[in-house]
């Protein structure tokens, strides 16, 4: 520091005191030095966050909150983990899809109901055909996962509930579960 020159002062004698080129490069060099720095921090912290959901991935569901008001009791807010296991979601996925191309019976088939019970649902899908569904939330158990879907019919433009049941059976997904409201 020289003698009775501030540190501002002194700064800015230096500045003037460098060319112009030297100057920028000086400028841009300690301007880079930092966004390195924030880049490397904000690297470090998304792969703590990944890590951190990675290793709770037995958690498929991060947060849910209110569901003060739902007379069903499903939350209407979800953060799903995104490296939980998808796999019961699929099962349930495929069987949705196989009701809404029109393959009810298919569907339905493997459902432990009353032969009376399938036709009723199968009827009742003809005449409400499902057009998409979205999923909301799931309830995870040992061995089976509940999942409630929000989802659309052709005659309807109110989004209706429903809710499936899968169990896992000699490793693979089966659906052994339906729950609607027509």
């Amino acid at each position: 520091m020289l003698p009775g020159i501030s540190q501002e002062g002194e700064a800015t004698m230096l500045e003037e005191m460098m060319p112009s080129g030297v100057k920028r490069d000086f400028i841009a060099k300690a301007v880079s030095k930092e966004y390195t720095l924030l880049i490397l921090l904000l690297g470090l912290l998304v792969l703590l966050i990944s890590l951190a959901l990675y290793s709770a991935r037995r958690r498929s569901v991060l947060f849910s909150g209110n569901s003060a008001g739902d007379p069903f009791g499903e939350p209407g807010i979800v953060l799903f983990n995104p490296f939980r296991d998808a796999a019961p979601e699929k099962c349930a996925e495929d069987f949705l899809g196989l009701i809404r191309s029109g393959r009810r019976e298919e569907a339905l088939q493997q459902l432990p109901f009353s032969s009376e019970y399938r036709e009723y649902l199968s009827s009742k899908e003809e005449e409400h055909p499902l057009v998409s569904w979205r999923l909301k939330n799931r309830h995870d158990l040992p061995e089976s996962v509940k999942l409630f879907f929000w989802h659309s019919r052709a005659d309807s433009d109110i989004p209706g509930r429903l809710w499936i049941t899968v169990v896992r059976r000699a490793g693979r997904w089966e659906v052994t579960d339906f729950e609607c409201i027509y």
